[in-house]
């Protein structure tokens, strides 16, 4: 157990647990580009239905031309895919480590000598695997799920009205 640091350190750079981080580095990416494209959605959401605020609902429709009307589905659209990518790449945490676990129990068949450093290597995985399924499926998501859920009923009420007016 001498060695547990440099185990750890060389499982993070050249190991199985390289594989995790990337994938937390690119979710990372994901959710600041949810965080943004939901944040961008919501503004010009409100910009567009705030500015014509003290307008009668027909009048403040009318105002909305298609060009502003295509953006925010576009929008709604950007938003809606990195989100998604998101929630599915926070998913496969738990997997990743358990398959860094797999992947460092099987050379244990063959080499009981270092059975103690492939436990730990196998150990660092499941746990860096937990670590990041909390981190993006627990924490980060509670932030950004109710913040798209908003943005989703505020379009489809949106578009709803703009559709009803349109036909009418």
């Amino acid at each position: 157990m001498d060695n547990l640091g440099a185990i750890l350190w060389g499982n993070i750079f050249f190991g199985y647990d390289l594989i995790i981080f990337f994938v937390a580095s690119v979710e990372s990416i994901f959710f600041i580009f949810s965080w943004a494209s939901a944040k961008s959605l919501r503004k010009e959401f409100w910009q567009e239905s705030i500015r014509t605020g003290n307008v009668h609902k027909a009048e403040a429709i009318s105002n909305i031309n298609s060009i502003a009307y295509k953006a925010l589905v576009k929008k709604r659209d950007t938003a809606r895919l990195f989100y998604s990518l998101f929630e599915k790449i926070a998913s496969i945490f738990p997997m990743l480590g358990i398959l860094g676990t797999v992947l460092a129990l099987l050379p244990m068949v063959n080499d009981i000598e270092n059975m103690q450093n492939n436990f730990f290597i196998a150990l660092t995985s499941t746990g860096w695997g937990v670590f990041f399924a909390i981190i993006f499926a627990g924490i980060c998501d509670a932030f950004l799920s109710p913040r798209m859920e908003e943005n989703y009923d505020l379009m489809e009420r949106f578009l709803d009205d703009l559709h009803s007016e349109e036909s009418t």
